[in-house]
């Protein structure tokens, strides 16, 4: 990068300018929860969250998981 775009984003490299892909092998996955990630794999793996799973907004999206299995009925009345 020349010298005004490296002022202007405020980095040397190009590569600094893009973030960090990470690809999880979820049918890997051997659904033991053992961290907060486990949580959110299990998740995306299986889409349903069990009791006890802790990690960073898992709670809401249990909610919202639980709203969205409601049959169509039951769902409208709850919106």
């Amino acid at each position: 990068m020349n010298a005004k775009q490296q002022e202007l984003f405020g980095k040397q490299y190009p590569h600094e300018l893009y973030p960090k892909y990470y690809l999880l092998k979820v049918k890997q996955f051997d659904d033991v929860a053992r961290d907060s990630l486990d949580g959110w794999i299990y998740f995306l793996k299986n889409g349903e969250i069990r009791e006890g799973f802790r990690a960073n907004r898992l709670a809401r999206a249990k909610k919202v998981l639980d709203v969205m299995n409601l049959e169509e009925e039951e769902r409208l009345a709850y919106e």
